[in-house]
């Protein structure tokens, strides 16, 4: 068997109904038992019988456990629904976010989308003696405007 509070392994839709339910069971004990004394009648299970078969409003009021046990079930529901809804929008803005850091390279000086795949495909190799000061570790530009930060071809 489980170790987990019995609030982790039931769903919202399962708690929600139980605890409805649960609040529900309060109206017919109450009405009963206030009949039962205004009509001074023994609380006993015959004189809660007789309570319940003189008066079918308590019929009425014997519902309000299911009734209020559904009603809370759907509420439930609901908070499943939101809880999910929550956690796509949650999960599609880190992976949204996530696109965007990964997806974006300088090209010809300015930020633009690319393909990851184009970027991690094949071997880059930087043609050292073309673009950089080898002696002092530098490009070798005159103006950073419109530059790339790093030079690599494809090898």
């Amino acid at each position: 068997m489980s170790d987990a509070p019995t609030s982790q392994v039931l769903r919202p839709t399962h708690r929600y109904f139980l605890v409805g339910a649960a609040f529900g069971t309060a109206f017919p004990l109450v009405a009963t038992l206030l009949d039962a004394g205004m009509r001074q009648i023994p609380f006993t299970i015959a004189g809660i019988l007789e309570t319940q078969a003189g008066q079918p409003l308590h019929w009425v009021i014997d519902s309000a456990p299911f009734v209020l046990g559904l009603f809370a079930a759907l509420i439930g529901r609901r908070q499943e629904m939101v809880v999910a809804l929550q956690n796509s929008a949650t999960a599609q803005a880190v992976s949204e976010e996530t696109d965007r850091f990964f997806r974006v390279a300088v090209r010809n000086g300015v930020y633009a989308p690319v393909s990851i795949d184009s970027i991690a495909a094949g071997t880059k190799v930087v043609d050292v003696e073309h673009f950089y000061e080898a002696d002092r570790l530098r490009p070798k530009y005159t103006t950073f405007a419109n530059k790339p930060l790093f030079i690599m071809t494809g090898g």
